[in-house]
């Protein structure tokens, strides 16, 4: 019995330390429980390049270009865009509509939810647009890359916050009724 209990405890231990290390396999590790950032070359998948991201990825970044103030014909950015889709072999009138119907769609709402946020048009937010603009006026429609903006607070993992010391005021603690606050 007693060799059965040290057999199973090292067994235990043994696979309790293998969850912990760098092993490629899927598993619950401390990192992921105190956020830790994986590697980028490990979570990072190729963005998608067919004719509904292209035409998202356009149209997104032309609607950002207009709130932030670039000096932009977006009629024939969109008009160069759809050019270049209709260029490409094995697209139909019907899957262009579909296209159009995407960009116009995409552009019309990131425009709106742009113009809401009055502090949309940061330094860093500016230049990510500029560089995705210059690629798209040379004739690149490829997705990019999204804005990672660096103000934001990150995804720090479920106990993030906890032992830093620091009071998050996004942070509500949640009331109940025999709550007497």
């Amino acid at each position: 019995m007693k060799r059965l209990i040290i057999a199973l405890t090292g067994t235990l231990v043994c696979l309790g330390v293998a969850g912990c290390s760098n092993s490629p396999l899927p598993s619950l590790t401390t990192g992921s429980l105190f956020g830790s950032k994986p590697d980028a070359k490990a979570v990072a998948a190729p963005p998608r390049n067919d004719p509904t991201s292209r035409a998202m990825q356009v149209g997104r970044v032309a609607a950002k270009a207009q709130r932030c103030g670039f000096n932009l014909d977006t009629a024939k950015l969109k008009s160069n865009f759809m050019a270049s889709e209709g260029a490409q072999g094995g697209t139909d009138v019907a899957e262009l509509g579909k296209v159009d119907q995407v960009y116009t769609g995409t552009f019309n709402g990131t425009l709106r939810a742009a113009t809401a946020d009055e502090a949309y048009c940061s330094e860093a937010r500016t230049a990510h647009i500029k560089a995705d603009l210059t690629r798209h006026l040379a004739g690149d429609y490829s997705p990019g890359t999204a804005f990672k903006d660096a103000d934001a607070e990150g995804d720090g993992g479920v106990l993030s916050g906890i032992f830093d010391g620091s009071s998050s005021a996004s942070y509500k603690s949640p009331t109940l009724p025999t709550d007497n606050r």
